[in-house]
């Protein structure tokens, strides 16, 4: 990079991530049109990254990456777990975003285009762990997120991980999920990219 100009690439825990400046970004807006925010690599994925850094979890996982937008925690679990990762989202815009990040970061995933509510106990066959970030922005998703974190545990998932920059309706699932499902709402800060703070909700457990 020349002096003067300003990055257009994030590199954190092995992960690479282009910035919304980034030429083949703006080249991949002028076709595609994410709408509910996924139009970045939000901050919340890297808490989520960097939590499960510090987990002594297994290689070989299969990982459900809910509300995946452009993909960095699931490129993560592909790069640094060897997992098999299944990229959820309702808005197929972000797979384009999510497609280029897993060609930089050489790991390859499947896609599912799907609403929270609309995953059913067949989605969650022979899933190990499920991932969100920055995914309860709005009130009307407490209920889908809940149902979703409940019906994933009765399916057979191992552990859900979730983060978010705690916004009171997180707190609402982490309520839930500490009062129904023995899960654990914890407050978490990172360094990397930049100092970084917010909620994780973790349920069950998974590890080496």
């Amino acid at each position: 990079m020349m002096p003067g100009q300003r990055p257009t690439r994030t590199r954190c825990h092995g992960v690479t991530m282009l910035m919304s400046r980034h030429r083949h970004i703006r080249r991949l807006r002028r076709k595609y049109n994410p709408i509910l925010f996924g139009i970045r690599a939000w901050t919340a994925g890297w808490l989520l990254v960097d939590y499960m850094s510090r987990q002594d979890m297994p290689s070989g996982l299969k990982v459900m990456d809910v509300g995946c937008g452009w993909g960095h925690p699931g490129i993560y679990c592909a790069r640094q777990l060897s997992a098999d990762v299944l990229s959820v989202d309702v808005d197929p815009e972000v797979f384009p975003f999510l497609s280029l990040h897993a060609e930089i970061n050489g790991v390859e995933f499947e896609f599912l285009n799907e609403y929270l509510e609309d995953l059913g106990p067949s989605h969650f066959q022979d899933v190990d762990l499920v991932i969100g970030s920055d995914i309860c922005f709005y009130e009307k998703l407490i209920g889908p997120l809940k149902d979703m974190v409940a019906l994933a545990m009765e399916a057979g998932v191992k552990r859900v991980i979730l983060s978010d920059p705690g916004r009171p309706t997180f707190n609402q699932v982490g309520e839930f999920c500490e009062q129904e499902l023995q899960g654990e709402q914890l407050y978490w800060r990172a360094s990397c990219p930049r100092s970084i703070q917010g909620q994780i909700i973790t349920v069950g457990s998974i590890g080496g």
